[in-house]
């Protein structure tokens, strides 16, 4: 082996070694593309005898690109509490009168209310925030859930590994009890 075949060889593993970690850098910036957002819900109970239930929602953008918002919905359903039976409720909160769990009837169904209703898309690093009182007369359980609902460009749909879906969604719920 002469010499000039040493430093071919080794430029060729140089290349090499070159694109792997060039590939490994791009992947890790093209996934900072993916949207993040995170969502909260903040309960609290207001009046003399704890009736009012103020909410304070909260959804932020966490990632490095513009989200445009298809949606942004809230869900309260009330449950009975009963003395000497429980009350098993999943972490799951629908968002459609069809999907209730049948082991999970609320008192009475109550269609989904839109936050944020104006709102086109949410900045990198934008906090929105919204605060609702609702009146609950009697000791119930209130079952909270927020939904996110985004519309993902091209990028934004790969970056997210959903080819085939054009929008993604965000939930977190919160169980309630005065």
């Amino acid at each position: 082996m002469s010499i000039i075949d040493i430093v071919s060889f080794v430029k060729d593993i140089a290349t090499l070694f070159a694109l792997v970690i060039g590939g490994f850098v791009a992947v890790a910036w093209f996934l900072q593309l993916a949207p993040l957002l995170e969502l909260r819900i903040l309960p609290s109970w207001c009046g003399d005898q704890r009736q009012f239930l103020m909410l304070r929602l909260e959804v932020e953008n966490k990632s490095r690109i513009r989200v445009e918002k298809r949606q942004i919905l809230l869900q309260l359903l009330e449950y009975e509490i009963r003395e000497g039976s429980p009350l098993a409720l999943s972490d799951w909160v629908p968002f459609d009168e069809r999907a209730i769990i049948p082991t999970e009837q609320p008192l009475a169904w109550r269609d989904p209310v839109e936050v944020f209703p104006t709102c086109r898309t949410i900045d990198p690093g934008e906090l929105m925030a919204a605060e609702r009182l609702y009146y609950f007369p009697r000791d119930t359980v209130i079952h909270i859930g927020f939904q996110v609902k985004a519309k993902l460009g091209y990028l934004g749909r790969i970056a997210a590994r959903r080819v085939r879906s054009s929008h993604q969604q965000w939930t977190t719920t919160c169980i309630v009890v005065r």
